[in-house]
């Protein structure tokens, strides 16, 4: 049985913030990443935004399962 996540309005306000911020950055990535000619930099951005993908899928699961 899992116990039930309380979340305040300030931790709600916090990680929306948060969410908005990996939008931005993961926005900027994939603008830059076309330009991007060096492989394992390309690489490495990928791997950045796929971070960023996983942590905001997280994050948004956190918040479903608050609001149950």
């Amino acid at each position: 049985m899992s116990s039930k996540i309380k979340l305040t309005p300030k931790d709600v306000l916090y990680i929306s913030d948060v969410l908005n911020q990996f939008s931005a950055y993961n926005a900027e990535i994939a603008d830059d990443l076309s330009s991007v000619k060096d492989k394992s930099l390309k690489q490495a951005m990928n791997c950045i935004s796929d971070g960023f993908s996983e942590q905001f899928d997280t994050f948004k699961n956190i918040l479903k399962e608050a609001s149950r």
